[in-house]
């Protein structure tokens, strides 16, 4: 990623002293998120200790909403359906801010009280990372900006639409977790914190999204002031005029799935790159890889203090190719 940076040090220079683009000068922070686990004794998962952790991430959530100024139209509370739409939750901040009262009540129904507090406490702690790392990199990117303009207008869309989608993936993975049986907080104590922990993995995917659609708006920027007009491509009238529902939706959908497909491509092949392999790789080979990368970086044998951050690496590009074999039905 390093022409980007250059390449955005050297864009924003040349335009230090235009009027019609307002861009902050700090040095590009990281899009990766740096996830910190919650680390208590076995006795402390009780619903007490739940509950505050919710309410905390909540409060530092909420805070978001008061200091930061965004479009006009998305000031308005939406309602998303999740889970085939038995869910309906209300969401009333950006990216996706909400209390998930209605997440938790369908929960508090279907597994009980404990279950759904887990889950709850997992789901807001995800997006207390997320909104956290929008507004840090939205801010460090543009200042006292025009948020009508559609460059801006087309970041909020998209990264609302992606942490609604990873909301929803996050909810299947802990509904896997979770299962059926009834969880103690002592016999399962670190099924509790994996489930806590349910969203990391989801914000790999989350933070690409993210750089992808700040990169865009630069080029895009970048073109307006050279030729004095928007990129026609974006322009307002063609994807951004009625985000809600509207005809133009049909437009917004298309370059949503396009920057869906760049970033899904990018991650493909950092994955494969990261392994020393190629997609021609046979997944017989790319098993064998694995195994060795594991040997080598798992904590249990591996003391280094990196191990665990670089095994979660290793992990969430396993993912990723096993995700690309099963798409191309490679076997």
């Amino acid at each position: 990623m390093g022409w980007k940076n250059n390449y955005k040090k050297a864009f924003k220079n040349k335009l230090k002293n235009s009027k019609s683009v307002n861009i902050s000068y700090f040095e590009p922070l990281p899009y990766f998120i740096l996830w910190e686990r919650e680390h208590k004794q076995v006795n402390e998962w009780n619903e007490e200790t739940l509950m505050r952790e919710i309410k905390l991430y909540q409060t530092k959530i909420l805070s978001f909403k008061t200091i930061h100024q965004i479009p006009e139209e998305f000031n308005e509370q939406v309602e998303v359906k999740f889970m085939e739409d038995e869910i309906v939750e209300k969401f009333t901040g950006l990216p996706a801010i909400s209390n998930f009262q209605a997440t938790y009540n369908y929960f508090l129904k279907k597994m009980g009280k404990y279950k759904a507090l887990v889950m709850l406490f997992s789901i807001t702690k995800f997006t207390y990372y997320t909104t956290s790392k929008f507004w840090q990199i939205y801010m460090n990117s543009f200042s006292s900006y025009d948020v009508e303009k559609t460059n801006f207008k087309r970041i909020f869309l998209v990264m609302r639409r992606t942490s609604f989608e990873s909301i929803e993936n996050l909810l299947k993975k802990l509904i896997i977790l979770v299962g059926k049986n009834e969880i103690d907080q002592y016999r399962h104590h670190m099924l509790i914190e994996e489930i806590i922990e349910g969203g990391e993995d989801l914000t790999f995917h989350w933070a690409r999204m993210l750089e992808q659609i700040i990169e865009s708006s630069f080029e895009s920027i970048s073109f307006e002031s050279r030729y004095g007009k928007p990129y026609e491509g974006y322009s307002q009238d063609e994807t951004l005029d009625s985000p809600f529902g509207d005809p133009d939706q049909d437009n917004f959908d298309k370059f949503f799935e396009q920057t869906h497909t760049l970033v899904i491509n990018d991650e493909v092949n950092e994955a494969f790159n990261f392994f020393g392999l190629t997609k021609m790789t046979e997944p017989s080979d790319f098993k064998k890889t694995y195994r060795h990368f594991a040997k080598k970086f798992h904590p249990d044998v591996n003391s280094n203090e990196s191990s665990a951050s670089e095994m979660k690496k290793i992990n969430i590009y396993k993912q990723i190719i096993e995700d690309y074999f099963d798409r191309y039905n490679i076997t």
